[in-house]
């Protein structure tokens, strides 16, 4: 099994990502994804008196999933989540 690591996301709400999110994490697959970057920069409070967008950033933060990636996933973790993607 694949070792988990603490990815408590406060922020995903109904976001598309959220469904394949449950999907790896469901159905005996085991696997742990996550959001990284829930909310763009822009967006955070320190940014309030800047006027920008930034609308290619906030597809992404609410589309992109990071699957799992860290130096301990043995060759056998790699398969098993390119197998469930």
């Amino acid at each position: 099994m694949i070792k988990k690591r603490d990815t408590t996301d406060t922020a995903l709400g109904q976001q598309p990502h959220n469904k394949v999110k449950k999907y790896l994490a469901n159905n005996n697959n085991n696997l742990d994804a996550g959001v990284y970057y829930p909310e763009c920069i822009h967006n955070q409070p320190a940014y309030d008196d800047v006027d920008c967008r930034g609308p290619v950033a906030e597809s992404a933060a609410s589309t992109v999933l990071s699957l799992p990636v860290h130096p301990e996933l043995s060759k056998s973790d790699i398969a098993q989540v390119c197998e469930v993607m």
